[in-house]
Formats: structure tokens, C-alpha cells, sequence
């Protein structure tokens, strides 16, 4: 069963751009891992140019069978298994991406890092403050 999250970035503008990730998650997943590999904007973005994801992982690899994923490498549903409509989403404002908003949300924000939230909180706090209190 899988844990949906949206992983997104806040534009200079207010905006956001996000995608979906399918499998695990949870902060115990996706909380190392955004943290450790994804902690700049280049990385962040890179990430969201793959589109949504069956699952985050530590890299971004390269174009594989979806169905026979590299380990360690993050599984998109547009690059791996050809879909369309998977591209990154662009929200107006913090209103109007938590009308899509998943379990979990895990956003960028480039001059501060990384913010958490789950879908039963109106406030994002510090990702590594959202693991340690066990979301």
C-alpha cells in the first residue's frame, strides 16, 4: 500500500510547483532522503523535471524498466513507464496546492530548506523538526 506525498518547490513568486509520489511517503522514508540528497534548488528541480513518481530514491538514474527498478534509483511514471500527464503541477498559492495535497507534503523552499506538513496540519515546520516529533 502506498503513503502519497507531494514533493514541491516555492517559486520566487509565491507559487508552487510539485509533483506526486506514490510509494512510501512518510516522513521515515522521504525525510532522509530529501534531506541528504535533494538539499539544493539544482537537485530539487532536477527532481521535479522527472515528473511524478512510483517512488523517491537517493538518485535520479536514468530511463530503465519501471517494473525492474535500479536500486537506489527513483521510479517516474513519465521517463519509466511512458505515461503522460505526469508532469510537475503548477500551483497559484499554498491554498490551492492543498486541494491536491496528499498525506504528506514535503516542500523547498531555496533560501530556507526543507518544510513538512501532513494533511492534518494547516503549518509546515523544518523537515528534520517534522521527523524528530514523529509525525
Amino acid at each position: 500500500m502506498g503513503t502519497r506525498a507531494r514533493i514541491g518547490i516555492v517559486e520566487p513568486d509565491g507559487s508552487i510547483t510539485s509533483i506526486y509520489t506514490h510509494w512510501d511517503g512518510h516522513p521515515n522514508h522521504h525525510g532522509p532522503i530529501l534531506l541528504e540528497y535533494y538539499g539544493t534548488e539544482e537537485r530539487v528541480r532536477a527532481l521535479l523535471a522527472l515528473g511524478d513518481l512510483s517512488v523517491l530514491d537517493k538518485d535520479l538514474g536514468e530511463k530503465h524498466d519501471f517494473n525492474h527498478r535500479p536500486d537506489g534509483v527513483c521510479n517516474a511514471y513519465g521517463r519509466d513507464r511512458g505515461e503522460d500527464g505526469v508532469s510537475a503541477r503548477h500551483s497559484a498559492s499554498l491554498g490551492e496546492l492543498r486541494e491536491i495535497a496528499e498525506e504528506y507534503t514535503y516542500l523547498f523552499q531555496p533560501t530556507v530548506g526543507w518544510k513538512a506538513s501532513n494533511h492534518q496540519c494547516d503549518s509546515f515546520v523544518a523537515l528534520a523538526n517534522f521527523l524528530n516529533v514523529g509525525a
